[in-house]
This record gives structure tokens, sequence and C-alpha cells, in this order.
């Protein structure tokens, strides 16, 4: 979407001003950082080829993420939010280090998968 867009139920609601002042007090800073770092660039890297290969890899990160794998959820939580902000800010630049950093977490996953499997059939089935 273009714009944002909540459910009625919730769009006609507002935020407390003491709120949003503790919101801004507590995460001010860490935002302006991130302000700081994402801006739009690298226009090439989010065309309709560009968005369905980053829908690939979310889609596969998201399977991932749903494995019952100890210690695994927060580098792919961390990877679909490098996603999340560089679609928010229209950064290619952000997109192709989500990509990277996608791709090693999945090929990581397999390898280490694989490794599991190999040492679970010689370990309880013998070979």
């Amino acid at each position: 979407r273009e714009r944002p867009w909540l459910p009625r139920w919730l769009a006609g609601k507002g935020l407390m001003r003491e709120t949003l002042r503790r919101f801004v007090d507590r995460h001010g800073k860490g935002l302006n950082r991130i302000e700081r770092i994402c801006k739009p660039r690298w226009d090439f890297m989010l065309g309709r080829g560009a968005r369905l290969f980053t829908g690939l890899l979310l889609v596969l990160l998201g399977l991932a993420l749903a494995l019952p794998i100890p210690f695994t959820n927060y580098p792919f939580g961390l990877i679909i939010l490098v996603y999340v902000m560089a679609l928010i800010e229209h950064d290619g630049l952000l997109m192709a280090i989500g990509w990277g950093l996608g791709l090693v977490q999945l090929v990581t996953l397999a390898l280490l998968s694989g490794g599991a499997v190999s040492w679970a059939q010689a370990a309880w089935l013998g070979g």
C-alpha cells in the first residue's frame, strides 16, 4: 500500500499525549539512529523482480522461523526486521544486505540441518 491502513475500529482511536511522550523519551534516540541509516537509495533493488525475490526469501525465512529449532528465532527475526525497514524506507542497499543475511541464514540452516540428520541417523539408527 502507498499509505498506512488500519481497521476502522482502530483508526478512530487516538493516542494519549502522555503515552506518546513516554514512547519518544524511551525510543527517540534509537529511532533517530535508524532514520540516519535508512534512506531511499538503490531504486533498482526495489523493482518487480526484486520484490518477487524478496517475497520468496521472506516466505522461506518465515517457514524456517516456525521450525522448532532452538536459538534461531532471533537471527531470523532480525533479518525480517531488516527487510521491513528496507521496504518501509525504500532502501535498496538495506534490501541487498537483507538478501545477503537471509541467504546466509538459510544456507547455514540447511547445512546444519543436514549434519543434524546425519548425526541422528548414526546415533539412533546405527548407520
